[in-house]
């Protein structure tokens, strides 16, 4: 009845380091969809994950998966700051690992300000709404958002 468009995450995992929902990569393909197929039909999804990378990217080495609340936790345990590509609009850090090898790492992740530009293209495009990918990791900051966006219908 519908279909839902999310961007390919798992390639992510063996390429480098990069945003996990690239929102200036989104919005021309949904602009382009659009032209060709009902809004009405299209659901657009949401990845709740995170990828951590080890530095530098070697080819065929594979990111580990995170939920996002372990990414902001891993972040608050490293004590780094969390910076935001404005382009993307996601989230990232850095942080060396406390093991013997001190290993550079790099987790790019969504967030609050990740989702808002989700439900941002949605809206503006008049898509049939959104689907969320990993339901099963609750988070504070997707539910907080969709319930102040959407006024949700329950069958």
């Amino acid at each position: 009845d519908r279909i839902i468009f999310l961007q390919n995450i798992w390639t992510k995992q063996v390429q480098p380091p990069a945003p996990i929902s690239n929102i200036s990569l989104i919005k021309p393909f949904v602009k382009h969809v659009t032209s060709a197929i009902s809004p009405d039909l299209i659901t657009l999804g949401k990845p709740l994950i995170g990828y951590d990378w080890v530095l530098p990217f070697k080819p065929g080495s594979k990111a580990n998966l995170m939920s996002l609340n372990s990414t902001i936790l891993l972040a608050y345990e490293h004590n780094t700051e969390i910076q935001f590509d404005e382009e993307s609009q996601t989230p990232h850090f850095d942080y060396i690992d406390a093991l013997e090898t001190k290993e550079n790492h790099k987790v790019w992740f969504i967030d609050g300000r990740s989702i808002i530009a989700l439900d941002d293209v949605v809206i503006e495009h008049d898509l049939i709404g959104t689907g969320i990918w990993n339901i099963s990791n609750y988070n504070q900051q997707l539910f907080s958002i969709t319930n102040a966006t959407y006024d949700i219908i329950k069958y």
